[in-house]
């Protein structure tokens, strides 16, 4: 049984050291696998290789395709935020149109007052003779006193005539 648990012990330490030995052999600047699709292909490439930065080398079929859905999904990112933004936009056009009214209407609104404070400033300045209320009384009085001389007038003329 212990001459098995050494077998064992042995494999086990000899798979350590080879792994230790494979991963300590890699080249520190391994290039990472090119990402294909069929002719479209992309390289990653580090500072130091051919382009003068690191990033991405890729095909212009490719950089197309990846500007198209780029584009893609910006247009629709615009589609989406005017349809969440419509609403709002609609009641805030109406506020604004609310507002508006309530300002018109306020506008009118002081201006009758205006008016009014004036016409009660001019009433109060006003001499006795030329205040409204006088004319209306005299021509009441005017009219009830027409009236019945008229009907005085023709009561007279009817007995007369009989």
């Amino acid at each position: 049984m212990r001459e098995r648990q050494l077998i064992w012990d042995g494999f086990l330490l000899a798979a350590f050291l080879a792994l230790v030995l494979a991963v300590n052999m890699c080249p520190a600047n391994a290039k990472a696998a090119p990402v294909c699709e069929g002719e479209d292909c992309a390289v990653h490439l580090d500072k130091g290789d051919i382009a003068p930065f690191e990033g991405m080398l890729i095909s212009p079929r490719l950089a197309i395709d990846q500007a198209t859905k780029a584009r893609d999904a910006e247009d629709w990112s615009k589609i989406e935020v005017e349809r969440a933004t419509g609403p709002i936009k609609a009641d805030l056009l109406l506020e604004k149109k609310l507002r508006f009214n309530d300002t018109q209407h306020f506008n009118l609104e002081r201006g009758l007052l205006q008016k009014r404070l004036q016409e009660a400033h001019t009433s109060a300045t006003r001499s006795w003779y030329e205040h409204p209320a006088l004319w209306y009384t005299l021509g009441f009085l005017t009219g009830v006193a027409a009236t019945s001389a008229a009907v005085y007038v023709g009561v007279r003329v009817l007995d007369a005539s009989k």
